[in-house]
């Protein structure tokens, strides 16, 4: 029901009596007077913009493959208002975060940011505080899973531990319909467990590292593919970027990175994309450990991707099954 309701938006919407614009993902404009509502029967960037810049629109949220189809659009640019996006369904890259600010758009994770420190498009990239309404949110290091209920326990708050996030509250289901054996699961300890991987800071905030399952084992190291992401994503010329694990005869497994490239640079390396993959590798290896960096790179012309925008990393390990 969390997408069916949009994100819970229509609902802040009807308590602030905003106007609403909707199409596969959420805008709304705080106005005082009546609610009105415009549908979008698709994402058309051209008539998002539109609406940005002629029709008042101050806050809208949406994955981050959205994003970037926003700031890439011929027509991004400073509104006229202050206009905040509320990003959710996937973790932002620092890249995109400082992109959506070069043209005053405010980025919003869903779990709330640590605005105050230096390093501001990173710190940023981050989940952040647990919602108000969930009674707990922790990081834990990942029971084993035997049969037994086991004390959960605590990873340091030191931002260098990984452990797995698990959460308590009144907004958490309550049991997978008729899927006990799941059920039980997912709520190994007691707490309902995310699969998300990440590490708690001193402050409270949380850096998601991964999802458990998109870890790449290479050579007995464990390398996030969110990790790998952040550093190809700063690459000028790429657009969209995906990593997941290809199995490895002597590593056990390496990352491959899937590459939409930039418009304005597509030409540059058209029928030249064995160079590119060189490029990009030397732009990883100044970045990211040897065991990180990607082992090879293929140029695509799109992702695979879920109705809200989330890129589908199953359909990316089908394809690396068939290589």
């Amino acid at each position: 029901m969390f997408h069916a309701a949009g994100w819970t938006f229509p609902w802040a919407n009807v308590f602030a009596c905003a106007k609403q614009v909707s199409c596969s993902f959420l805008i709304i404009e705080i106005d005082v007077k009546m609610p009105h509502k415009i549908t979008l029967r698709t994402v058309n960037y051209s008539h998002i913009w539109h609406h940005f810049l002629h029709s008042g629109v101050t806050h809208y949220c949406g994955a981050p493959t959205v994003q970037i189809g926003i700031v890439n659009d011929p027509q991004a640019r400073r509104p006229p208002q202050q206009v905040t996006a509320i990003i959710a369904g996937a973790a932002p890259t620092a890249h995109l975060i400082a992109e959506l600010e070069k043209i005053g758009i405010k980025p919003v994770h869903v779990y709330g940011l640590t605005l105050s420190l230096e390093e501001r498009a990173r710190l940023m990239a981050r989940q952040g505080q647990a919602f108000a309404t969930a009674l707990e949110v922790r990081v834990v290091y990942p029971p084993a899973d035997d049969g037994k209920n086991p004390v959960l326990r605590d990873v340091p708050r030191d931002g260098k531990t990984v452990g797995e996030i698990v959460t308590r509250g009144n907004i958490v289901m309550k049991e997978y319909f008729r899927e006990p054996e799941a059920t039980r699961k997912a709520f190994h300890g007691g707490s309902f467990r995310s699969g998300d991987l990440a590490v708690m800071h001193p402050n409270g905030t949380v850096a998601v590292v991964d999802r458990s399952k998109d870890i790449i084992i290479s050579g007995g190291e464990n390398a996030s593919s969110l990790a790998i992401e952040q550093e190809l994503a700063s690459h000028p010329h790429i657009l969209e970027v995906s990593v997941v694990a290809r199995p490895h005869p002597k590593w056990g497994e390496r990352p491959m990175a899937f590459v939409i490239l930039h418009p304005q640079h597509a030409k540059k390396w058209a029928g030249r994309h064995h160079e590119f993959s060189k490029d990009l590798k030397e732009h990883a290896r100044a970045r990211l450990p040897g065991f990180a960096c990607p082992e090879w790179v293929e140029v695509v012309p799109e992702l695979p991707k879920t109705s809200t925008g989330k890129i589908l990393k199953t359909e990316l390990r089908k394809v690396v099954a068939k290589l």
